[in-house]
């Protein structure tokens, strides 16, 4: 079994994430990985692991996100930097809260052991962890895969 090192932030927002986790996007080019999860009201966003230079880092997510909301891209900025989306009856409880630190470990640990998933009659064509952000919806259950792409130059 080789010897090395992983060092890895994981920051966790109970909330939008902060636009200060973009000043974190360098860890990974110093071999530090960069884990972010956030929650929009009952939706928890679980980005990639970015675990080497070049990998999806938050800004990546960010601008692909916000091309994605096409026209309604002023309306997730202005989301996103509100502070009044951190309050209120959603916040995750304690069985919602353990849900999501076992779904942020568990991308960690395939982080770290270099594991990628095999497709099977319920997931035909997995999206590589590295390429992914996962969204976990707390009021069903449902957790579903999407792929983060690159954005276009024309994007907002």
């Amino acid at each position: 079994m080789d010897n090395y090192e992983l060092a890895a932030v994981c920051a966790v927002a109970n909330g939008p994430a902060p636009e200060h986790w973009l000043d974190l996007d360098h860890l990974p080019g110093r071999g530090i990985a960069w884990q972010r999860v956030s929650r929009e009201g009952r939706h928890v966003v679980l980005e990639p692991v970015a675990g080497r230079a070049g990998d999806v880092r938050h800004g990546d997510v960010r601008r692909r996100r916000l091309a994605a909301a096409g026209s309604g891209h002023r309306h997730l900025t202005a989301y996103w930097s509100g502070h009044d989306a951190m309050t209120g009856d959603e916040r995750p409880d304690p069985a919602e809260q353990a849900l999501i630190a076992h779904l942020t470990a568990l991308d960690l640990r395939t982080w770290a052991l270099g594991h990628m998933p095999r497709g099977g009659s319920l997931t035909p064509g997995a999206v590589p962890p590295p390429r992914r952000v996962r969204i976990l919806d707390l009021d069903s259950g449902a957790i579903s895969d999407h792929p983060v792409l690159p954005v276009p130059p024309c994007a907002p």
